[in-house]
């Protein structure tokens, strides 16, 4: 899986905005990482990355030699639930790059890897317009 989500902007265009963080919400498949790219005010370039490393793997039946005897009988949910803090906050607008990438350290055959069902930010709008410099003001 990979996308890029177009700018998000939600104090509307030139507005001013804080995001503290995005959550990520999914089922986990098989062994994946996750590469997040985070650009900000339109800039082409990201300027954030972080790769996540989920720990929900549970090997085939019968390869857990305390079978039985975990506190999580069964083997780890498959939520795959993340929360993501932005270094940069104050912004006009940010883009999210995700890349799903398979991690062979399981030593198992590439899978579907996760599903995603819901990405949100937590943000708060400033009020008024971003502060933009006299260099690029006309008139």
């Amino acid at each position: 899986m990979s996308f890029k989500t177009g700018w998000i902007s939600l104090a509307g265009i030139q507005g001013y905005q804080r995001t503290y963080f995005m959550y990520l919400l999914g089922d986990y498949i098989s062994p994946h990482l996750i590469n997040l790219l985070i650009a900000y005010d339109y800039s082409p370039s990201p300027s954030q990355q972080y790769t996540i490393s989920p720990s929900n793997y549970a090997g085939p039946w019968g390869s857990d030699q305390s079978w039985g005897q975990l506190s999580l009988w069964g083997g780890p949910l498959p939520l795959e639930n993340w929360k993501v803090p932005l270094e940069r906050q104050t912004c006009s607008a940010f883009q999210i790059t995700m890349n799903e990438i398979f991690d062979p350290s399981y030593g198992t055959m590439p899978g579907a890897g996760f599903t995603l069902s819901s990405l949100a930010s937590y943000v708060g709008l400033k009020k008024g317009y971003r502060p933009i410099g006299n260099a690029n003001t006309a008139g």
